[in-house]
């Protein structure tokens, strides 16, 4: 039972292995959040109406104004007013739109 292993080709087979882990991983993984991809901004700097619902998701998890504005990269007084429609949508109870990637909307 002394069988002898092929050190080079289990360490190739760990190194396969290890990469497609990687892969994998990349894929659960979330990727860097751009607020100013076009998805979410029109060029001249205003919500599309996914970016509106992004920010409206940051109001829904508890974030602040000022933490949402940050997080968007606009400006307090923009993300305040976006605040206030959020509220007078409902808040958290609103009808939430659908975003890139989500099956159905939620309420």
């Amino acid at each position: 039972m002394n069988e002898q292993i092929d050190v080079t080709a289990a360490v190739g087979k760990v190194d396969a292995i290890q990469t497609e882990l990687e892969q994998l991983r990349s894929l659960l993984q979330p990727q860097g959040f751009n607020p100013n991809h076009p998805r979410y901004k029109h060029p001249d700097g205003k919500f599309t109406l996914e970016g509106a619902e992004r920010l409206y998701r940051h109001f829904d998890e508890g974030m602040g104004v000022y933490e949402a504005a940050k997080k968007m990269q606009i400006s307090y007084r923009a993300a305040k007013r976006r605040y206030e429609l959020w509220q007078g949508a409902g808040g958290e109870n609103r009808v939430k739109r659908q975003l890139g990637g989500e099956a159905t909307l939620t309420r």
